[in-house]
């Protein structure tokens, strides 16, 4: 909540993803979320569990896209909320 991005909301599909582990990268990158538009890591650091079992089905996801680009990383997306969505192309 502190970060200064404003929330937005997304809907799509989580998907698991391999984090590459290495001295500048985010091994909490551990999911993406896959939307019509764009596909977002998701940062899930000690909450993989939860979001294991939500791979799959449409999910509509409220959250921060934050950009680290410019430290070299990539955009990642930090969920607040996600419910069910009943279609991708609502």
């Amino acid at each position: 909540m502190a970060r200064p991005e404003p929330e937005d909301e997304f809907v799509g599909t989580l998907e698991a993803a391999r984090p590459v582990i290495g001295p500048s990268n985010r091994p909490a990158l551990s999911f993406v979320l896959r939307t019509v538009d764009d596909e977002l890591p998701v940062y899930a650091a000690g909450v993989a569990d939860m979001l294991g079992p939500l791979v799959g089905p449409p999910l509509r996801i409220r959250g921060k896209t934050v950009d680290f680009t410019n430290q070299g990383g990539t955009r990642e997306l930090w969920i607040a909320t996600i419910v069910a969505a009943g279609s991708i192309r609502e």
